[in-house]
């Protein structure tokens, strides 16, 4: 009997936090993808089936914020969850994006068990 393999997008502008996933979603039950930016995010969700993203908060062209919002309004990613990471811990912000998200919230530096923990829930 074959794992079955879910697709992570994980978008973020830093080149270290993409090789970080990367890292440690190797030799599991995921395959990753990755977008530097919120427009290439949803070019990518939009050109091949994601089950989960992985979203960065704060990116110099678009914010994750809007880039979730544009997921939740778009009919073949509103269903898709959203999971956003970020390094910032202003209140408002989390809450923000928590509100947004379809997934939870996590804070960098992330944690392999964390992230397994959470990509396990969203995707149960």
């Amino acid at each position: 009997m074959t794992e079955q393999t879910y697709t992570v997008l994980a978008v973020d502008d830093e080149p270290a936090v993409l090789r970080l996933l990367g890292a440690m979603l190797r030799d599991s039950a995921y395959r990753l993808v990755t977008a530097t930016s919120g427009d290439d995010a949803l070019a990518v969700a939009l050109s091949e089936p994601v089950d989960v993203v992985l979203l960065d908060i704060m990116m110099p062209d678009v914010s994750g914020i809007a880039v979730a919002r544009q997921m939740s309004a778009h009919p073949r990613l509103k269903d898709v969850p959203v999971v956003m990471i970020t390094a910032a811990s202003g209140l408002n912000l989390l809450q923000t994006a928590h509100d947004v998200s379809r997934g939870d919230v996590l804070l960098k530096p992330l944690s392999k068990n964390v992230l397994f923990y959470k990509l396990e829930e969203v995707l149960a």
